[in-house]
């Protein structure tokens, strides 16, 4: 194997352990490569590093070819004059990021074909040698998660989901290690993760309000820039003062065409002025939303679809769902979601004909289909979390896990059977039907793989439950709003 330093292979494998950390934290199933990418300054010829990368060293020549500029290395002469010093280190930027592109634009060559997606650090001189680390990762699991058209990361540079800025905040974190003198000697512990989460969900909520925002130099100037991620977190934690119920904000523009405005204040108010905001907040009904640039707020008013260019993608919504959590949403697609400071990938609702086509392949087409899909969607409604079981075997199953003494005389649960039913712990069992023979049913199973220790004791013990009877179909509504649907197409 190539080397060109002694740290090569740590440095890979501590990448690949804080993504793989940072990925089960966000319960996010993508299958991502890290490898190293280098070029010789002095024969041109590349590296790859391991030898079983995605994209091999000849594959990767043959597209990138040799180095395009004159190579240029970081002036290290205390005594330059500042000027020259500059001018020195100018060239050096220039001829990094130039290497950057190369590398970036190689490798999408090579890999976009075999339909993987892929990202680049920013590289480093080591031993006469451009390195960078490189991440590639499929693109059909990447496109499972919410996310914007990949249109606005390259005409645009913001990235469109919180997976993909997740790939290049570790990138950007282990570039720079690559800059120092022992890279990768250094063990990372896995808190770090945890860190470059928030970071990722941070700059991922930055980049997206702030797209095609006129804030006035001078008042950057004299304020600062506003932490809108950071604004969300302090509004959604304050207590409601008078009913439980959420508003939202629109993030866009004053003055954009796609936005209507009902109240405006006479002064615009910080939106780090958290109480403030926060009255604002509560005063939105009947479709009203906060209207804010992300750094100052002016009213409330509404959104107007036909006046709005979606491929801008250029007008974000903050939608508050408790104490705590936040949503950023796009044109009703929730991007992500924030609970208590911490990103989270976003779960949609649970669309209606998805379910009908599953539970049609599970167990066939028949008329019992509409009413099934209606019980689930009284239970995605249902204010509790609850688990709900569509099953072939029911009446079996719900003989052999629950006491002769505790069964229940079957029945057809509506809206308010299936919130009674839905208001203890335990899982609600239908026949293919849709006839309630169960609630508050324990689920057993044993351990085993694709549970996942992000999530909690609803979602483990319907995996565990799924081993031993595969032929069902599972709705698990948290208490925190996420839904899946199990067993997973």
């Amino acid at each position: 194997m190539s080397v060109i330093w002694r740290f090569e292979e740590q440095i890979i494998a501590s990448c690949g352990q804080i993504l793989s950390s940072i990925l089960e934290m966000l319960d996010c199933r993508m299958s991502p490569e890290v490898f190293l990418v280098g070029i010789s300054l002095d024969t041109n010829r590349i590296v790859v590093i391991p030898e079983e990368a995605p994209v091999s060293w000849q594959d990767l020549q043959e597209a990138v070819g040799g180095v395009d500029m004159a190579p240029a290395s970081y002036p290290a002469d205390d005594d330059m004059p500042d000027d020259e010093w500059g001018k020195a280190f100018e060239r050096y930027q220039k001829f990094i990021w130039s290497c950057w592109g190369q590398f970036r634009d190689g490798l999408k060559e090579v890999v976009e074909p075999c339909g993987l997606i892929v990202s680049v650090s920013p590289c480093v001189e080591i031993n006469r040698h451009m390195v960078g680390l490189a991440i590639a990762y499929n693109r059909a699991e990447y496109e499972r998660y919410p996310h914007l058209d990949m249109s606005v990361f390259t005409e645009r540079g913001r990235w469109p989901s919180l997976p993909f800025g997740v790939v290049e905040a570790v990138l950007d974190e282990f570039g720079e290690e690559l800059r120092k003198i022992d890279a990768g000697r250094r063990h990372f512990e896995t808190t770090e993760a945890g860190r470059i989460l928030r970071v990722a969900g941070e700059f991922f909520t930055r980049c997206n309000v702030w797209e095609s925002k006129r804030f006035s130099p001078l008042d950057v100037q004299i304020r600062g820039t506003l932490d809108f991620f950071e604004a969300c977190n302090a509004i959604s934690a304050m207590p409601l003062e008078s009913r439980q119920g959420f508003g939202g904000m629109i993030v866009a523009d004053a003055g954009h065409k796609a936005v209507n405005v009902a109240l405006r204040n006479q002064f615009p108010v910080l939106a780090d002025n958290h109480r403030r905001v926060r009255k604002l907040v509560e005063m939105c009904q009947s479709g009203l939303s906060v209207l804010t640039d992300s750094r100052n707020v002016w009213g409330l008013g509404t959104f107007i679809r036909e006046n709005y260019e979606p491929d801008k993608a250029d007008v974000m919504m903050v939608r508050f769902a408790g104490n705590g959590r936040w949503f950023l949403a796009h044109l009703g697609q929730d991007l992500m979601e924030v609970d208590h400071g911490v990103p989270k990938i976003a779960r949609p609702r649970v669309n209606p004909s998805e379910v009908r086509s599953r539970l049609a392949s599970l167990f066939g087409e028949m008329p019992s289909l509409d009413s099934l899909v209606n019980a689930v969607g009284l239970a995605v409604e249902a204010r509790h979390g609850t688990i709900l079981v569509i099953a072939r075997n029911a009446i079996a199953e719900v003989r052999r896990l629950v006491g002769e003494h505790s069964r229940l005389v079957p029945l057809t649960l509506d809206q308010t059977t299936m919130a009674a039913a839905t208001a203890i712990d335990g899982a609600v069992i239908l026949d293919i039907d849709g006839v309630c023979h169960g609630i508050g049913v324990i689920l057993d199973g044993e351990a085993g793989p694709n549970e996942s220790a992000a999530r909690g004791s609803r979602y483990n013990s319907t995996v565990r439950y799924l081993r031993r009877n595969p032929e069902c179909l599972v709705v698990i509504v948290s208490e925190d709003g996420m839904i899946d649907v199990l067993p997973l197409p």
